[in-house]
Formats: C-alpha cells, structure tokens, sequence
C-alpha cells in the first residue's frame, strides 16, 4: 500500500501528526498493521482519548493486531483508567505478539507493582 509507505516516510522522521492522515487512509483500505501504527502516534502524541476511541473501534475490525491492544492498554495507563483494563488489553497483546510481553510484566506483575 502507497499510503502506509508515505506514513512510514513521515513517521521515520518524526513527523507523527502528518503520518497521522497516511496511516489513516491505509487502515480504512484494510491494512490492519497501519491501524496500529496510527494508534501508536496518537498515544505518543498525547491523543490518548483519541487513540483509546480509535483502537477500541479498530479492535472490531482487526481484533489479531496486537499493537491496537498494546496502545489501547498504554493509553488507559496513561488515563488512569482500571489497572483490570490495562492488564487485559496488555496481556492479550502480549499473547498475540510475546515481543511485548516487557510492557505487560512491567505494569501488571504482582511483584513489579510492590515496587
């Protein structure tokens, strides 16, 4: 997809609010890996309400990509939302792609949150 390579060009410099509209235009044409990315640069950009929104709709449509339900859950961290919230969208993350597994431990073990 064009699209996703022009918010990669965009994102790869930074430039996360004008990948934003790239991004956007590939997810709704059925790239499931640019919906996560699109929510990735909304909770990097503070749109945390926003990407919270976006991934909760997208998760409907893409519900095997993990990064949706790793944003969502550092999104809901971020809001102070339910720790219960948090530690399922993480761990479901975490069972869809191990590589984030780090974020789920590091919030949501026992033993980390005594610290």
């Amino acid at each position: 997809f064009i699209w996703r390579f022009l918010g990669l060009r965009k994102y790869r410099e930074n430039r996360l609010a004008e990948a934003l509209p790239f991004f956007n235009k590939a997810q709704s044409m059925g790239d499931a890996s640019s919906a996560g990315v699109m929510a990735y640069c909304l909770r990097k950009l503070d749109r945390n309400e926003e990407c919270l929104k976006f991934a909760s709709e997208k998760i409907e449509q893409y519900p095997n990509e993990s990064s949706l339900y790793l944003n969502r859950g550092l999104s809901r961290f971020t809001l102070k939302q339910s720790k219960t919230l948090v530690c399922a969208d993480l761990w479901k993350a975490s069972q869809l792609d191990p590589s984030v597994v780090g974020a789920y431990k590091s919030i949501c073990s026992e033993e980390e949150s005594g610290k």
